[in-house]
Parts: structure tokens; C-alpha cells; sequence
């Protein structure tokens, strides 16, 4: 009966070390898999007619990875197909500045049928400025365009 004891205690011991060691490992894994993105920035823009030039969204304090989401859309058309509203970012990560242009575009030609939704994520340098700019290119006369975006801090 002894035997059977101290099968039982060892049992018992391993369960208790094991959920012991899963329990002191789970918790640094839950807390870094539920770790959510920071919102670091929000642009919302409405009845926009113009173009915007470089503009400042936010300087990082560390290198990092960002993720920057959003939409465009045109609330006043002007029927032509030639025209577009884009959004573009600069950013500097290591080896040099980067610019992507047109992250969202905006077709002119139909209100509410020139909706585009898009989202990058971005490697940057700590102390350089992250900017936007909207550009327009072909006919955008007597256009109106709204452009929401938001900027996540992911790591």
C-alpha cells in the first residue's frame, strides 16, 4: 500500500510542478499575445477640395513597426474618369526615406463608387517625422473627398 502512496504523491508532484511551470510560462506568453496595437494618431478629413502637402502625423521616439489604415472617399464627383485623389506617406526607415504614393486613391467619376480602403504597415527610424500628403492627378475640378485614417504602434 506504501508503493501505491508514493506513486500517487510522485503523481501528484509532476502535475503540480508541470501546471507550476505551464502557469509562470503562460502568463509571459499571454501577455505578449494580448498585448493590442497603440493608437498613436487619427486624421479625419472631411470636405476636402484641395490638394494637402507634407504634413507631420507624428515622430516616432523609437524604431518601430506601424500600421497605418484608412479610406478615401469622393462625396462630390465630377463624372470623369481621368481623375483621382491619392494619399501618400514618407517615412525613413534604415537605408534611407521612403515615399509610397497613393496608399488610398479615390476615383472622381461617382460619389460613394469611388471608395478605397487600404492598409500598410511601416518600418521607421526613432526621431524622423512620419508625413501624409493627398495628391491629385488627371481632372479633380469640383471634386469634394473625405480621407480617415488611423496610425498603430505594433512593436
Amino acid at each position: 500500500m506504501s508503493a501505491i502512496r508514493g506513486v500517487n504523491m510522485c503523481k501528484n508532484l509532476v502535475v503540480f510542478l508541470t501546471t507550476l511551470w505551464l502557469g509562470l510560462c503562460g502568463t509571459g506568453f499571454a501577455q505578449t499575445a494580448t498585448s493590442n496595437p497603440q493608437i498613436i494618431a487619427r486624421v479625419n478629413l472631411t470636405g476636402q477640395t484641395n490638394p494637402i502637402p507634407a504634413t507631420t502625423i507624428f515622430t516616432p521616439a523609437a524604431d518601430g513597426l506601424f500600421r497605418i489604415s484608412g479610406v478615401m472617399v469622393i462625396t462630390v464627383a465630377n463624372g470623369d474618369s481621368t481623375g483621382d485623389w491619392g494619399l501618400g506617406v514618407n517615412w525613413s526607415p534604415d537605408p534611407g526615406p521612403q515615399t509610397l504614393c497613393c496608399v488610398i486613391g479615390a476615383n472622381t467619376r461617382f460619389v460613394g463608387g469611388g471608395v478605397s480602403v487600404s492598409t500598410i504597415t511601416i518600418r521607421t527610424d526613432a526621431g524622423i517625422p512620419v508625413s501624409y500628403f493627398v495628391q491629385s492627378t488627371g481632372n479633380t475640378r469640383g471634386t469634394t473627398y473625405e480621407l480617415f485614417f488611423t496610425v498603430e504602434r505594433l512593436e
